[in-house]
């Protein structure tokens, strides 16, 4: 639960910074819930895999703890690069003049 309210601040964040930039706030709260549960998942996976391979079901069990909470932090991982993301986009009005009427950016 807690982590769903974490998500839900964050996709607030995010939003705010999107449309500070002039854009559209969805598309980036969208990314970053993908990237929050990618992150979450993959993280998950590959150390759970990795365990499996290297000590069986066995050492997989022994560290569930640790699969939880390098998935968290994988979570994390995947917000903060929605985040930069976002934060490295020009503000909307000054990517339209870069473009002059051809087309073709002036930068």
């Amino acid at each position: 639960m807690i982590e769903l309210l974490l998500l839900y601040r964050l996709c607030k964040r995010i939003g705010q910074i999107a449309r500070e930039k002039g854009r559209r706030a969805v598309g980036y709260q969208f990314m970053t819930i993908a990237f929050w549960f990618g992150g979450e998942l993959l993280t998950a996976f590959v150390l759970a895999a990795l365990l499996f391979v290297r000590g069986g079901e066995e050492m997989l069990h022994e560290y569930e703890l640790l699969v939880y909470v390098a998935a968290l932090l994988g979570a994390g991982l995947g917000a903060w690069t929605a985040f930069e993301i976002a934060k490295r986009l020009p503000h909307l009005a000054d990517a339209v003049e870069a473009i002059d009427e051809d087309g073709i950016s002036q930068r």
